[in-house]
């Protein structure tokens, strides 16, 4: 089915717990199809626009999403594993809206230059992830869990994090009189980073 499906239109069309290996959609527009259940591995979308598509708990591993265009699609309750997402505007899709089938969970995915401003993310899993230069302006992160993540860069300004996980991140610069940490769990290399930002010196 993979042969037939790398050479023909990928638009308007379902697909229900369909394996997709090695596919090659770089730069390709998919318009109004929907994926159940799917598991994607090694396929390629770097530069293409999704729009109006439905993915439904599927699964993603070492697939590159670089620089994908979100236009009103949406991805719920679905996994990301080793995945390079760096560039994507998340705000243009509609994900934040369909958290039925619970949240997205990302894992040692680069995820840098990601605009997340706005979105309600409460309990995203995004461990072990490079998050370079995004910005999760005024985002709900409440319960999100982010342990092991580089976050360099990344603007948290108004983001509510209460009981979020930082534990072992690194670069996280925080403010808590610009966003909600309250309940948050932190190791001390987190928490120190919080004291520098608010100027305090310790003896």
């Amino acid at each position: 089915m993979a042969d037939l499906i790398r050479n023909s239109d990928l638009s308007e069309q379902v697909f229900d717990a369909v394996d997709f290996a090695d596919e090659i959609w770089a730069e390709e527009l998919i318009v109004g199809s929907e994926f159940v259940g799917c598991t994607f591995s090694g396929v390629t979308f770097a530069s293409s626009e999704l729009r109006a598509c439905r993915f439904v708990e599927c699964t993603f591993v070492r697939c590159d999403l670089a620089v994908v265009r979100l236009a009103d699609s949406f991805m719920t309750g679905s996994t990301f594993e080793d995945c390079r997402l760096s560039g994507i505007d998340w705000t243009r899709g509609r994900w934040a809206d369909h958290q039925l089938h619970g949240p997205n969970a990302f894992e040692r995915c680069d995820l840098s230059m990601g605009v997340f401003d706005d979105l309600n993310l409460t309990d995203l899993l995004m461990t072990g992830c490079k998050v370079h230069d995004s910005s999760f302006r005024n985002t709900r992160l409440s319960g999100a869990n982010l342990e092991g993540s580089s976050l360099s860069g990344t603007d948290f300004t108004g983001a509510i994090l209460s009981g979020a996980r930082l534990v072992n991140t690194s670069g996280i610069a925080l403010d808590p009189r610009s966003c909600d940490l309250t309940g948050a769990v932190l190791d001390l290399a987190s928490a120190m980073s919080i004291v520098w930002t608010l100027g305090v010196t310790i003896e």
